[in-house]
């Protein structure tokens, strides 16, 4: 420890003495940093007067020289400005002159333009007027078209209904008539309702009363009716109802009525009386209300006409039918008739046990020709409506078309009128810019003289200065040469001018090398005391480093001197602390000896009462869980038995909505039925399957239920679909035949059309061909050409191929023509075709481009053939081709912008320059 000590007071009186020698080393630095920044200051002084004065000499010299050429140029700018001033003063007089003139032109366009204006609003309301006609006409002719559209569609509706209602008269039992008679059997009249004409509102009464004898057909006698009905049976077309008249009417020898019941008094349909049949003439034409057997009752043949032989039989089917408002009036009339027949205006029939009604089936020949005559009717008033508004609107047309003209005059007329304002508006806008451009023009110009004015006499005041300047540089005083000895005090008076800056840059030369000399020494002295400086310090910080070690080193010698001190009076403080704890612990053993034997005495005892308690603890355990077994198997039987009696209700439940939703009968009833108890068990017989076990029972049950679930869910609408699905596959098999009879009739037009085909293209393919040899000998005098067929024999599929042989060549192909032969060729085949079907109008665009002058002259041969013939208008630039034309039509372009047709007919064979050159423009 003493030794650290003197070590470390060594170390600080070192210490001090290197303090000592760093702050004399510091003084050293700062003064030689203090001098050499003095020298800096210095040379940078002489060095910024020195470019200073070098700047001010190169200054003067430029100065001098701007000056120079200032003066030169002054001098040449206002010559310039005095020659241009000259030139301005004409171009204001010359553009004064034209100026006058062009508001003059401005003026004569404003009064043009205001007549023109007052023309145009006359055109205009011309053109407004001859509107307001048109428009009128226009009106009246879509009114007109309109309505006739409107009366030809009630007239396509009428002609409809009426086609309609005679095919629906017409088709009761037609299929069976049209056999009958294309089947040649004599004897056939025709059918029934043809024969009636019933008061309106009656038909369906009528219709009532004969029923399906409204389709029926007339025939001569019973012989033809039973001839015709076997016919019919035989040949398997249809049914119909065969009807002659009366046993009583027909001729003598005829056999009995094949429509009357065996029994004389029973007439047909209805069992009627027949004795009202007896009253009366059968062969009127109306009805009579003499009829015994009515009493006065309106009969229905009163609302009937008939007539010829069917009539007969219609009157016989109608005898003795009363007609009745409604139904409580016929019920009065048959009460007071009850042998007879009512029927009503709605269609109901009365008869003794029987009354029909209901939707009243439409008789074939009553309402529907009544329905048909009416169509008919509306359909001729259609027709001369549509007569009537067919002259009207052609009429209206020509009036229209009148109008239309004059309204185009008048919008042609307005148009010019417009254009013509529009063209004056032109040339006033443009003399109008003329005219505001040439007053710009005078305003700049005369802006321009002012300008050059102010800038010449600018220019001259400048050119004195300048002078006076350069005057003074040339004559400038010398640079005193104290002024370069003393920069930093008189920085200003280094200026240069004038011819002393030579001596200026000799006296900056020889003082700058001094100043420099004092700088580097003041540098290296500054160096050395940094050095000096570092040095010291560098021996300071060691220094201080080794002290602190020093002072570390003590401060852990003390603190482990410390510690050790502590450790031993710890040890002393111990060893007495466990004498005292020695003895206390002998005294606690004895006593833990005398209360562990007294705790060994009492252990033994808890233990011998634990043990017994163990085992009465263990035997109330076995009892219990005995107990709850028990008790869990109650609660699984009650559970089960719980669930097995839910089950089962909801199963008869169940099984109870199955029997009422299946087999719509009580539950009761058919547990009653089909389980019958054991007295009734007992009386049932032996093959009773429900004397049969239940295990038996219920092995035919399942298996009736497998197949019950192999046949699947019962649809209920299966009748339904069935209906529905047979339904559509009639009217698809309905649609395949229609298709079928479509495609066998297009394939006939389609066979007609390749023969009318086939007829057409032969016959123009020989013309054709003719011509074209004929046509290709005037295009090619000497040469060969034809047209062949590719295929013969197929005309529908073949091609058409050119053979050409020009004179003195071999060749047959094309491609192996030059170009303007090719052209000639094309040419030949489209004059071919002209002449073979020849056309009143052709047009062809510069066709002979390509050809030759000879060539050219030919082509011109084959237009005067043609045009005997025709009329021809060709689109050409070739001078000859223009030569051989009777009218020339040209547009040329004589502004820019603005086209112009130009048309020129020719009477004789030339042409004039300015045609021509019109033309070609």
């Amino acid at each position: 420890m003493a030794d650290l000590e003197r070590e470390a007071a060594a170390v600080a009186e070192e210490l001090a003495r290197v303090e000592a020698e760093l702050a004399a080393t510091t003084a050293t630095a700062t003064a030689a940093a203090a001098g050499r920044d003095r020298a800096r200051a210095a040379l940078a002084a002489f060095d910024q007067a020195a470019a200073r004065a070098e700047r001010d000499r190169a200054a003067a010299h430029r100065r001098e020289v701007r000056l120079a050429s200032e003066v030169a140029g002054l001098e040449r700018t206002i010559e310039q400005m005095q020659a241009e001033a000259g030139r301005l003063g004409e171009q204001v007089a010359a553009v004064e002159r034209r100026r006058t003139e062009t508001a003059d032109q401005l003026d004569r366009l404003r009064a043009d333009r205001a007549a023109l204006e007052t023309q145009q609003a006359d055109r205009e309301a011309d053109r407004r007027a001859a509107d307001e006609r048109r428009d009128q006409r226009a009106a009246r002719a879509r009114r007109l078209a309109a309505e006739e559209r409107r009366v030809e569609a009630e007239r396509a509706a009428a002609r409809a209904r009426r086609e309609a209602f005679e095919a629906t008269a017409r088709a009761a039992g037609g299929d069976a008539l049209a056999f009958l008679e294309g089947a040649g059997r004599d004897g056939v009249l025709g059918p029934l309702t043809p024969a009636l004409s019933v008061d309106p509102g009656y038909e369906a009464a009528v219709a009532a009363a004969l029923g399906p004898d409204a389709d029926a057909i007339v025939v001569a006698d019973p012989t033809v009716a039973t001839g015709g009905a076997r016919l019919l049976r035989d040949a398997g077309s249809g049914r119909a109802i065969l009807l002659h008249p009366p046993a009583d009417e027909r001729a003598p020898g005829a056999g009995p009525r094949a429509d009357v019941p065996a029994h004389p008094g029973v007439g047909p349909r209805t069992g009627r009386v027949a004795e009202g049949r007896e009253g009366g003439s059968r062969l009127s034409t109306g009805g009579t209300n003499g009829d015994p057997g009515t009493n006065g009752a309106p009969l229905l043949l009163e609302r009937v006409a008939t007539n010829g032989f069917a009539g007969e039989v219609a009157r016989a089917l109608l005898a003795g039918v009363l007609v009745a408002e409604d139904l409580d009036q016929a019920r009065e009339l048959l009460d007071r008739h009850p042998e007879g027949r009512v029927v009503t205006l709605a269609g109901e029939l009365l008869a003794a046990g029987r009354v029909e009604g209901g939707v009243v089936p439409e008789a074939s020949g009553l309402a529907a020709r009544r329905a048909a005559d009416e169509a008919a009717q509306a359909e001729a008033a259609a027709a001369a409506a549509l007569e009537r508004l067919g002259g009207e609107l052609r009429a209206a047309q020509l009036d229209l078309e009148a109008a239309e003209a004059t309204a185009a005059d008048a919008t042609r007329a307005l148009r010019d009128a417009q254009a013509a304002v529009r063209r004056l508006d032109d040339r006033a806008t443009l003399t109008g810019k003329e005219l505001r451009g040439l007053d710009q023009e005078a305003a700049a110009a005369a802006e321009r003289l002012h300008e050059l004015d102010t800038g010449r006499e600018r220019a001259a005041a400048r050119l004195a200065t300048a002078a006076t300047d350069l005057a003074a540089i040339k004559a400038g005083p010398a640079l005193d040469p104290a002024a370069v000895l003393q920069p930093a005090a008189a920085p200003r008076q280094g200026v240069l001018a004038g011819t002393g800056a030579e001596r200026d840059a000799e006296l900056l030369q020889a003082g700058r090398p001094p100043l420099a000399a004092a700088l580097d020494q003041a540098e290296q002295a500054a160096t050395a005391a940094r050095v000096a400086g570092a040095a010291v310090g560098e021996r300071r910080r060691l220094l201080d480093q080794r002290l602190a070690e020093l002072r570390a080193q003590a401060a852990a010698e003390v603190e482990a001197s410390e510690r050790r001190a502590r450790a031993r009076a710890a040890r002393l403080d111990g060893a007495r602390r466990a004498g005292r704890a020695a003895t206390a612990g002998a005294a606690a053993l004895a006593r833990l000896e005398r209360s562990l034997a007294a705790a060994t005495t009492e252990r033994d005892r808890l233990v011998a009462a634990l043990q017994a308690a163990r085992e009465g603890l263990a035997a109330a355990a076995t009892g219990r869980r005995q107990a709850a077994a028990a008790l869990d198997e109650h609660h699984a039987v009650t559970r089960a038995s719980d669930e097995a009696r839910v089950e089962a209700r909801l199963r008869a439940e169940e099984l109870g909505k199955r029997i009422v939703e299946e087999f719509a009968i009580d539950p009761d009833e058919a547990l009653a039925e089909y389980l019958p108890s054991d007295d009734r068990l007992a009386e049932l017989p032996e093959a009773d399957p429900r004397r049969q076990p239940s295990s038996e029972l219920r092995r035919v049950a399942a298996a009736l239920d497998r197949r019950l679930t192999l046949l699947g869910r019962v649809n209920p609408l299966a009748l339904e679909e069935f209906k529905a699905l047979e339904e559509r596959y009639t009217f698809l098999s309905g649609q395949l035949q229609d298709l079928k009879a479509s495609r066998r009739d297009l394939l006939k037009v389609v066979r007609a059309v390749d023969e009318r085909v086939r007829e057409v293209f032969g016959q123009a393919f020989q013309d054709v061909a003719a011509e074209f040899q004929r046509t290709f000998g005037l295009l090619f005098p000497g040469g060969e050409g034809r047209l062949v067929l590719t295929e013969p024999d197929d005309l529908l599929a073949t091609g058409i191929e050119v053979e050409a042989r020009p004179p003195g060549k071999r060749v047959r192909r094309l491609s192996l023509l030059s170009g303007g032969e090719r052209s000639l060729v094309a040419l030949a085949f489209y004059f071919a075709i002209f002449r073979a079907r020849p056309s009143p109008f052709y047009v062809l665009d510069e066709v002979e481009a390509a050809l030759d002058d000879v060539n050219l002259h030919r082509f011109l041969d084959l237009l005067d053939d043609a045009r005997e013939h025709a009329q021809l208008l060709v689109v050409s630039h070739q001078r000859r081709t223009m030569e051989a034309a009777d009218a020339l039509y040209g547009v040329s372009m004589q502004a820019e912008g603005v086209s112009k047709v130009v048309s020129r007919r020719l009477r004789s064979g030339t042409l004039d320059g300015n045609a021509v050159a019109a033309a070609t423009r």
